[in-house]
Formats: structure tokens, sequence, C-alpha cells
């Protein structure tokens, strides 16, 4: 009985200690990510993908939170990583841009301007426009009014919202046309069409944040799939 017992018992080591091992390599664990919605879309989902492939063990938590929510969290360690749309960071936060892209127009199906049509947005100072709400990031914000500023107006805001699904049904209900990334023009359904806005100046990044003290190797597997 005590051998039957003792040959369990090494058993039950040996995989505490290739448990331990694979955790130091970074092979096996759970990450904590945090996104914006349109991170999901641009490149989260497709990341999932490989490390699946290439380190089955590491396992995820996926939180949508703004931009500053993950900055304040990834310095605390609530986060290991964030998939964020601001550049200004504060000293400790490492990153790395992992998308450029191109900025869409978002119109009701029905909407008498269309891609050929479509020449510049001063066409469109008469309509009411959609916003993300400014606690999403002040830098988005400022990029997007940018925008306006170089058309020469200032747009009347109809509504406020931070989250694509509501942006699109206000749209779709003519309660305001709005302008998103390009990644969020894919994923969602609703009676609205999108005009990508490719002769602008301006154009939205996200970057792969982390913190610097962090060395977890989990962390540095996972950052090597950008």
């Amino acid at each position: 009985y005590l051998s039957q017992e003792f040959a369990g018992l090494h058993q039950q080591w040996q995989k505490i200690q290739r448990n331990i091992e694979l955790i130091g390599r970074g092979e096996e664990g759970e990450l904590r990510i945090g996104f914006v919605g349109s991170a999901m879309q641009a490149v989260i989902a497709s990341a999932l993908v490989r490390l699946n492939r290439s380190h089955p063990g590491i396992h995820t938590n996926l939180q949508e939170i703004t931009n500053q929510a993950q900055i304040e969290s990834v310095l605390r360690q609530k986060l290991d990583a964030g998939f964020i749309r601001t550049e200004h960071l504060p000293a400790g936060i490492a990153s790395k841009m992992v998308l450029e892209e191109n900025f869409c127009l978002v119109l009701p199906e029905d909407h008498w301007t269309t891609a050929d049509k479509f020449r510049a947005l001063s066409e469109l100072k008469n309509e009411k426009f959609i916003f993300f709400g400014t606690r999403y990031s002040p830098d988005y914000y400022d990029l997007i009014w940018s925008i306006f500023s170089d058309e020469g107006f200032a747009p009347e805001i109809s509504h406020r919202s931070v989250h694509a699904a509501t942006i699109y049904k206000l749209v779709e209900s003519h309660l305001g046309i709005a302008i998103v990334p390009k990644s969020l023009t894919h994923g969602f359904d609703f009676g609205v069409k999108f005009i990508e806005l490719d002769q602008i100046r301006q154009k939205t990044r996200l970057y792969l944040i982390w913190k610097m003290e962090n060395r977890d190797e989990l962390l540095d597997n996972f950052i090597k799939l950008f």
C-alpha cells in the first residue's frame, strides 16, 4: 500500500515540476489583456489563433476597457498587456505599434452620397455627427476633431458613444453619421455603409502596451507575435 501511495505522490510531484518548468518558460499560464473594441477585429483575434498554435498552454482573460483604464491597469499590474489608440504614455510603459489604418465615414445605407460621388468631408458639414466619448481617449478625440479642422468646419455633435454597435444603430436610425477606424467596418450587421477616407492625412494607430518592469516569459512570448 505504501509503495503505491509513494508512486502516486511521485507522479504528482513530477507533474508539478513539469508545470513549473512550463510556466517558467512562458509555455503555460494566463495572460490578462485589455483592449479597445476595434482591436479585436484588427489584430487580437488573429494573434490569439497564432498564440494557440504556438503555445496552447497559454490562456487569456480579455477585458474591453478604455485607453486610460488600460494604462492604469498595466501600471498597477492588473493587466499584463493592453491594446490602445494613444501614443502618449506615462513613464514605465513600453509600447509597440501593431497597426496603422485609415478612417472610414459611416452613413445610413440610403444616404445620398456614395463612394463614387464623395469628394470631401466638407460636403457633409450640415449633417449631425456621432462622436466617441471624450473619456475614450482625449488624444483620439483630438485626432478626429483635426479632420474637421482641416475641412474648415466644426461638426454638430448629436450623440456620443464608445461602442461601435451603438454608433451604428444611431447611424442606421438616421440620428447622425460617424467616423470610425477601418477595422470597425467588419463584424457588424447594421443598415449602414462605409466610405474610406483614404485622401486625408490623419491615420489611426493601434499600440500594444506593457509594463517595462514586467519580465514574465509568458508576456514575452505574446509580444513576439507582433
